[in-house]
């Protein structure tokens, strides 16, 4: 059975990693140069997963400090916000530089990833302490 750092690696980072994944293999196999290796709107998916997962994480969290749970959520929401703009913004290659756009995706990315990580291993800690988060 799967442990609970497991179950997070595997439904959120993997799933949301998925598009990378096959945009990668995608360009592997590419006769052509018309697919780029990565992509800001996979970044942009895969910065969302992580950040709705970590909400959802913590709307079940109890016997955790309020102001931690409400700053955990503010950034949550705030880098919510961010990857929309960055979005946006891929979809108008003409007036904004994807590459541009693809640097920050990448960015906030692993930023998301590494602040994700943090949050749900406190959470998981209070899991096996405590046992209050099923």
């Amino acid at each position: 059975m799967l442990g609970d750092q497991s179950r997070w690696l595997f439904y959120t980072v993997f799933i949301g990693a998925l598009p990378m994944i096959i945009r990668f293999i995608a360009w592997s196999l590419s006769k052509s140069a018309d697919i780029s290796m990565i992509s800001a709107t996979e970044l942009v998916f895969f910065g969302m997963i992580l950040h709705v997962s970590c909400l959802t994480e913590l709307e079940h969290a109890v016997d955790f400090d309020k102001s931690w749970k409400i700053f955990q959520t503010r950034m949550a929401i705030g880098t919510i916000i961010i990857y929309s703009a960055l979005y946006a913004f891929s979809l108008l290659p003409n007036v904004f530089s994807e590459s541009k756009i693809t640097a920050y995706s990448l960015i906030f990315a692993v930023f998301s990833f590494f602040f994700c990580r943090s949050m749900f291993n406190e959470l998981s800690g209070k899991t096996n302490t405590k046992g209050s988060i099923k």
